[in-house]
């Protein structure tokens, strides 16, 4: 899941001129182990994950607080045994 500003992204967030237009950050969930991932991508805008600088690909989990260009989120992983929603 592409975020960015643009409508084209999978996670379209307009609004912030901070947070760029496309591929500002990526959210790619493994389905084997259902896991999240989250990963910078093309910002010069620092990132937090639970107040922890993100510089690369790693592990988000329920309810972690993402920081991203002075906007708060809070990231929650939705599943059930037949189905995993993100």
């Amino acid at each position: 899941n592409f975020i960015g500003r643009s409508m084209a992204m999978d996670i379209s967030l307009s609004g912030n001129p901070k947070i760029q237009r496309e591929r500002h950050a990526i959210v790619t969930f493994d389905p084997r182990s259902k896991t999240c991932f989250f990963q910078p991508e093309e910002t010069r805008e620092l990132i937090y994950i639970n107040d922890e600088l993100v510089l690369g690909p790693g592990k988000i989990g329920h309810e972690d607080v993402i920081l991203m260009a002075d906007e708060k989120f809070i990231f929650f992983k939705l599943t059930c045994d037949k189905i995993d929603w993100l």
